[in-house]
C-alpha cells in the first residue's frame, strides 16, 4: 500500500481506506526533499518531524471513527461520504458543519468533551491535536476516573 494517498483503497485487500484519509494528501508534504547520506537525515529527521507532524495525519482518521462510534448516520458508507464532503465545502471547520445542521447528523447527542477532543482531531493539520496529547485530553481522563473511581 503506498501510505502517500488513499487511491489504491482495494475493499477487502488493503488498510487504506479513503474515506478516512485527512485533507492533506500526503504524509509527508512531495517537497520534503529526499534523504541524504545517513548520519546527515539521523540529524535532520527529528526537525522535519517536528515541522511537517506527520503524527497528525492518523489522529484525523482516529477522530473520524471516533464520530462513526457516537453518529449512527456516519456509521454508513453514504454518511461518511457526505461528511467528508460537508468538511471540504466548510474548509474543514467542524464547528461550521456541525452548525450548518447538514446531512442529519445528530450533533447534540455526543457529549461536550468528546466533541471537544474530536473537533480537535477532526481538522486542518496545523490545529489538530496530537496522539500523545489527545490521550490526556479530559475527554479520556474523566472517562479514566469514572472506571477506577
Amino acid at each position: 500500500v503506498d501510505l502517500r494517498n488513499g487511491y489504491n483503497y482495494f475493499p477487502n485487500f488493503t488498510l487504506l481506506d479513503p474515506g478516512y484519509v485527512a485533507p492533506e494528501t500526503y504524509v509527508m508534504p512531495e517537497s520534503t526533499p529526499s534523504p541524504p547520506l545517513a548520519p546527515v537525515a539521523a540529524l535532520f529527521s527529528p526537525l522535519l518531524w517536528i515541522f511537517n507532524k506527520p503524527d497528525r495525519f492518523d489522529v484525523y482518521s482516529i477522530g473520524l471513527v471516533m464520530l462513526q462510534m457516537l453518529i449512527p448516520r456516519m456509521k454508513t458508507r453514504s454518511g461518511l461520504r457526505e461528511f467528508n464532503n460537508a468538511m471540504k465545502s466548510n474548509d474543514y471547520d467542524l464547528e461550521a458543519v456541525r452548525a450548518a445542521r447538514r446531512g442529519g447528523f445528530e450533533w447534540d447527542k455526543i457529549d461536550p468533551k468528546a466533541y471537544a477532543l474530536i473537533s480537535r482531531m477532526v481538522c486542518k493539520k496545523n490545529t489538530r491535536i496530537s496522539a500523545a496529547a489527545a490521550l490526556i485530553h479530559p475527554y479520556f481522563l474523566s472517562s479514566a476516573s469514572d472506571i477506577l473511581f
